[in-house]
């Protein structure tokens, strides 16, 4: 094996030992999250949301299709298994471009698109159409959001 060979083969087991090590972070983090619910108890799903920051960098920003879906997956696997109801959640673009849907098809999609009508062209359970809402009483703005399921009968 040659210098570059070798690099190369670095490279790789690098990626692969660092998109390893982002699963079992999202499976960490999901028994965060168990934890934390089980205190409190919920009725709705929990979700997993991946996505880019404004103004900044993002953990994922570099991170490639299929180790994104991967993480997703170990997210939503882990707190299924812990009985929950995992969703994923995130914005037309990301749900589009940054993930295998293919792969996460047994799971909920909570959208996150501002505005009247969404035109996202897939099936979605749960929709955030407002993120910057005025309540009285509020100091901040507040998210509006809508669910087509009753995840309490669900």
């Amino acid at each position: 094996m040659n210098n570059i060979e070798s690099i190369v083969k670095k490279i790789a087991d690098d990626a692969k030992l660092s998109a390893e090590q982002k699963i079992a972070e999202a499976q960490q983090e999901a028994q965060t999250v168990i934890d934390n619910v089980a205190m409190i108890g919920i009725d709705y799903p929990v979700a997993c949301r991946l996505g880019s920051v404004t103004n900044d960098t993002s953990r994922v920003d570099n991170v490639k299709k299929t180790d994104i879906t991967a993480i997703t997956n170990a997210f939503c696997a882990r707190i299924a298994e812990a009985g929950l109801m995992p969703v994923v959640n995130g914005n037309k673009y990301w749900l589009l471009r940054k993930i295998d849907l293919t792969q996460l098809g047994k799971y909920d999609i909570w959208l996150s698109q501002d505005g009247d009508k969404p035109d996202y062209p897939y099936t979605f359970t749960m929709w955030q159409y407002d993120t910057d809402a005025k309540i009285d009483g509020i100091v901040k703005d507040a998210r509006l959001d809508i669910s087509f399921v009753d995840y309490t009968q669900k």
